[in-house]
């Protein structure tokens, strides 16, 4: 039987993946978990209600906020963000994105080797979050701990040696939600450090039908917009340098404006998924249908959906191994999973990854690795602390 505690999966999922969505595409794991391949099924289960986000069961001393609450809470909150990062409210913030973009990348090319994750995508993506939110932007090493040590504890399936340590891990989780909390608590609630205009500042002001944010929804909206805009935009940019190594044509294709902004962050995204899966749980006993397979699904059976894997459906993507700048449906790719949890910050991570992977690359030649970074030991999140690279500067 396949397992996700096979450490060439952790490392390499995607031959694993391709042979699930062809012989077994609603597997049965060990643990009696559903595990869902296929872009048509996974996009399924994001759309339809009898597959709730929140799963309690799961939760290790983590505040999930807006990210894992379901109707009519979800709705709720997300009424409250969502003016805050409409096409045109994040189109108005390009300006101050590309200075900060200009800024780090210089500071960065001033070095025989590059740290792309924490030279260039850390701080930039850390400054310009810090400046929408409203806050203090000098902390981001410590949040870059609490980030990563909060995204670890998320991830729905773990692997062996870490879900013996269930306890430990929530105790640790608990410590770590707690310290996160009080310093978002401090800097929105300090009179000297929100700025007007930024969104902490427009949601303690804004009421809709008479009702206002409670500071309890307020600061976990909060936390949960920076930890997991910051950790997710962070990786996707440095998967995507990754990948193109060595990728000349494509490489062309995107530093001689050959296409639009948006296919050029959408195909990086569906090549390599940040988020890679989603866990949800069966609302009551029904019969999953894919391709060339089904199976009865009991109520409260937990399901895997593996986004990774949907976003290489060769049946949705030709070719989809491999990168092709300009794909004629990258757009539809479930990076930032559909139905009512479809990503708020989109626009701002498609922006952000274009204009940083664009900057960089329209700068350097030659680009090579270092040497061959090290995957976070994370089943739900490729992410890297380190990605080492060497160019020559045009």
């Amino acid at each position: 039987m396949f397992s996700l505690d096979n450490k060439d999966f952790s490392k390499n999922p995607y031959p694993y993946l391709k042979d699930l969505r062809l012989n077994d595409p609603i597997h049965l794991t060990a643990d009696g978990v559903i595990l869902l391949t296929r872009y048509n099924d996974v996009a399924k289960c994001l759309k339809v209600q009898s597959y709730p986000h929140q799963i309690k069961s799961f939760d290790n001393g983590i505040v999930h906020a807006i990210l894992d609450i379901d109707p009519p809470n979800h709705t709720k909150l997300r009424r409250f963000v969502a003016p805050m990062f409409t096409h045109s409210a994040i189109q108005e913030l390009s300006g101050s994105i590309n200075m900060t973009i200009d800024k780090y990348i210089s500071k960065a090319l001033d070095k025989e080797e590059v740290d792309i994750v924490n030279d260039i995508a850390l701080p930039i993506t850390f400054d310009t979050l810090s400046s929408m939110l409203g806050i203090n932007s000098n902390d981001y090493e410590q949040a870059k701990k609490w980030a990563v040590e909060i995204f670890s504890l998320m991830q729905p399936i773990s692997n062996l040696e870490n879900r013996k340590r269930g306890s430990e891990n929530r105790k640790r989780g608990i410590k770590i939600t707690k310290e996160f909390f009080i310093y978002m608590t401090n800097s929105i609630f300090s009179k000297n450090q929100i700025k007007d205009g930024s969104i902490i500042s427009f949601l303690k002001n804004q009421e809709i039908d008479n009702v206002k944010l409670t500071p309890e929804e307020l600061v976990s909206t909060m936390a949960i917009i920076y930890i997991a805009g910051f950790e997710t935009t962070v990786n996707s940019i440095t998967n995507s340098l990754y990948n193109l190594v060595g990728k000349e044509e494509e490489v062309y294709k995107i530093t001689n404006n050959h296409y639009r902004d948006s296919e050029i962050a959408d195909e990086l995204l569906r090549h390599t998924t940040t988020i890679q899966m989603i866990i949800r749980k069966s609302l009551k006993d029904q019969v999953i249908k894919s391709k060339n397979d089904s199976k009865i699904i009991q109520k409260d059976q937990l399901i895997i959906l593996h986004l990774g894997s949907a976003n290489r459906d060769e049946d949705i993507f030709s070719n989809a191994e491999n990168i092709n700048i300009g794909r004629h449906n990258a757009n539809r790719h479930l990076a930032f999973a559909a139905g009512a949890h479809y990503c708020l910050g989109a626009t701002l991570a498609r922006m952000q990854i274009e204009k940083i992977v664009k900057g960089f690359l329209s700068k350097v030649k030659n680009l090579e690795l270092v040497e061959e970074p090290i995957l976070r030991d994370n089943l739900s999140l490729r992410a890297y602390d380190h990605l080492y690279m060497r160019y020559n500067i045009i």
